[in-house]
């Protein structure tokens, strides 16, 4: 999603449809295999770049972030890896939090493996803002 930082507040406003998820993750975590050869969807790696090579002929600056996920994973997720490869080809920052304990440590954070609940994108938002204004301010 498009997203739209503002400094002195803590909010992170994405524009894309979602509905704000107040429930908790429940059970437990189901072992991915990453180590199996799985086919990226090659329409959504040009898509992917075609946004790339528009917000740099537009000269917008992109942060590429990857969320968090609360998984219990063998092996690299490949379509992570893709994206973080281009995403160096074109010299754009990616900020990869997959794996980052941060919130994997904490359950109440998540409303399915793959998804912050509204608790978590709040704290995550708030933290994303947060490193993207001090790479900035290191610039």
């Amino acid at each position: 999603g498009w997203s739209l930082l503002t400094r002195g507040e803590s909010i992170c406003k994405v524009y894309r449809l979602c509905v704000p998820i107040s429930e908790v993750m429940k059970g437990p975590l189901i072992l991915t295999d990453y180590t199996k050869d799985r086919e990226l969807d090659t329409v959504k790696i040009n898509t992917y770049k075609a946004f790339i090579q528009d917000c740099i002929k537009l000269k917008i600056k992109l942060y590429i972030v990857c969320p968090p996920y609360k998984i219990n994973a063998i092996g690299n997720d490949a379509s992570i890896a893709a994206a973080k490869e281009i995403a160096q080809q074109y010299n754009i920052d990616f900020l990869d939090h997959t794996f980052d304990t941060t919130y994997t440590s904490r359950m109440e954070l998540f409303y399915d493996f793959r998804h912050l609940n509204i608790t978590g994108v709040k704290l995550f938002c708030n933290d994303i803002i947060a490193e993207i204004y001090s790479k900035k301010d290191n610039q």
